[in-house]
């Protein structure tokens, strides 16, 4: 429970949720580090009444379970599995379209920014991030835990190669290294290879630690946290768009629309085909479904996919 109290980016996430159970709980006189499976469902069908969404509700649940001595027993209980069941039966129907995204201008700050040692650290730092998560699928913490030691060069091919260690998803419950292979790209100021090699080797960036890519412009011997790479890609996205869309997004839902199978885009983002994809996909699965996902590290590059040529980048989107 300590730990749950802590200060953290995770544990705000679950503080609403906390204050309203904690509030619920002394109200009704029961235990907050201690309560019941029947308390815990007492306050889930309350938080109901109060109007908020499912996925809201399991949220509040977690946050309240996070304050119990002794969790674990709640989580496979299946009695609060058939309320979030009967709870899903009476929500609302989710609409299922794609929203036309273009990027336009974020794609054309980041040309902007010339992949030269004369750009500022900073700036050339935002773009290599963004050209990154498209390029490769990659979340803030894919590229906070991508080993610059690990980058070279394929020159019969021209390809970067570089390594992510230990990223969010695991194969058997065990951590991953996921190699990454970028082709380079026809538009040179949106070429990613260009950009990362720039800013590997930038005189600002002298003192990076021989791990990271992305250093403090100010102090370039401190590696950046995730939170900072997050701020950089969503406010490059909202340069073209006020919806809160992640890159992932993006990137995902143009190769799909370009015709890449979706089983393909699950493999290769590593997302969990049954909980991610299939409630916002299911058009798209019955199409493929006669084809197998392919479980290697070789990852597709959606910038491939962008019509540099024209003017607009339309990129679609799920929501």
């Amino acid at each position: 429970m300590v730990g749950a109290l802590e200060n953290t980016p995770t544990n705000r996430v679950y503080q609403l949720g906390q204050h309203i159970f904690i509030a619920w709980a002394l109200q009704h006189n029961v235990s907050i580090t201690k309560f019941s499976v029947h308390d815990l469902i007492n306050f889930l069908v309350y938080d109901h009444s109060l109007g908020y969404s499912l996925g809201t509700i399991k949220n509040h649940c977690t946050a309240a379970l996070k304050l119990h001595r002794d969790p674990t027993s709640f989580y496979t209980h299946k009695d609060i599995h058939s309320l979030f069941a009967r709870l899903a039966t009476m929500a609302p129907p989710t609409r299922h379209h794609k929203t036309h995204v273009d990027l336009t201008p974020t794609l054309s700050f980041l040309a902007s920014i010339p992949s030269l040692a004369s750009s500022s650290l900073a700036a050339l730092s935002q773009k290599t991030a963004f050209l990154l998560a498209m390029a490769a699928f990659l979340r803030p913490s894919d590229l906070h835990c991508l080993q610059l030691t690990s980058a070279y060069l394929w020159t019969n091919m021209g390809a970067l190669v570089f390594d992510v260690h230990a990223p969010k998803e695991c194969r058997r419950g065990q951590q991953i290294v996921k190699t990454i292979m970028i082709q380079p790209h026809t538009t040179k100021s949106l070429c990613l290879i260009q950009a990362f090699l720039a800013l590997r080797d930038h005189p600002q960036a002298a003192t990076q630690p021989p791990t990271a890519l992305f250093v403090k412009s100010h102090s370039p011997s401190i590696s950046v946290k995730v939170t900072t790479i997050s701020t950089w890609l969503r406010d490059l996205v909202h340069l073209s768009t006020d919806q809160s869309v992640s890159v992932w997004s993006l990137a995902s839902s143009l190769a799909m629309d370009r015709g890449m199978p979706v089983k393909e885009i699950v493999t290769l983002g590593s997302w969990s085909l049954d909980i991610r994809w299939s409630d916002i996909t299911e058009q798209y699965m019955e199409q493929d479904e006669d084809q197998g996902i392919v479980d290697d590290d070789n990852f597709f590059n959606a910038l491939d996919m962008v019509p540099l040529g024209s003017s607009n980048y339309s990129f679609p989107i799920l929501v």
